[in-house]
């Protein structure tokens, strides 16, 4: 009777488990696609396509650098075999190599933070998972994926002319830096609420 009650225990914890999982992947994935709604709202569609372009590049490049090491550290966490310092080393290393490469052909060196980001989170994820720590893994991926900040600044604060607008994106422990093609003069950019200033002619446009 004991051994009954003890796989009804077991096979409810590992339902709860499998439950935290699927409400944490689909949280992040609504609050994902408010915040790219959002941002494409805000922004031009063609700014908003080449943001989409260089996550893409980072996202192939850092899929090569990882090759299948999350599943291995999954796996051989749950078995606890002591090879996740190794893969995590051979998995940065891969990672800084594909980092390099994008900056050297692209000059864009948020791009390859964003590859490095990447490897650090999916470790991360697979090494909760295999350790069967399910409701630490729905915290990690909500919080993680809640933190989104979309702000704009000047490319010179203090130039004595116009300068162009630049928009910084903070997105699951990533960040994108992205120039508009809009250039105002600092005077009339509101440091404090990161946009024009409302005595700007055409403030209700450029916001």
């Amino acid at each position: 009777m004991s051994d009954f009650w003890n796989k009804i225990r077991i096979n409810s914890e590992s339902v709860k488990g499998l439950a935290s999982i699927g409400f944490a992947n689909i949280i992040s994935s609504a609050i994902s696609g408010i915040f790219w709604f959002y941002l494409a709202s805000t922004i031009e569609s063609h700014e908003f396509g080449n943001i989409q372009y260089f996550l893409s590049i980072a996202g192939i490049s850092y899929t090569a650098a990882l090759l299948c090491s999350p599943n291995v550290i999954t796996v051989y966490t749950a078995k606890s075999l002591r090879v996740q310092s190794t893969i995590f080393f051979l998995s940065i290393i891969s990672g800084i190599i594909c980092a390099v490469t994008i900056f050297l052909i692209y000059s864009r060196i948020d791009v390859s933070f964003i590859v490095i980001s990447f490897i650090i989170n999916d470790i991360a994820i697979a090494y909760l998972v295999g350790k069967k720590q399910y409701s630490n893994y729905a915290k990690f991926v909500i919080i993680q994926i809640s933190i989104m900040i979309v702000n704009f600044y000047l490319k010179d604060g203090k130039a004595t002319q116009e300068t162009w607008i630049y928009c910084l994106i903070r997105y699951q422990n990533k960040r994108v830096k992205h120039y508009t093609n809009l250039r105002i003069h600092p005077k009339h950019w509101n440091l404090k609420e990161k946009q024009v200033r409302k005595s700007h002619p055409n403030s209700p446009e450029l916001n």
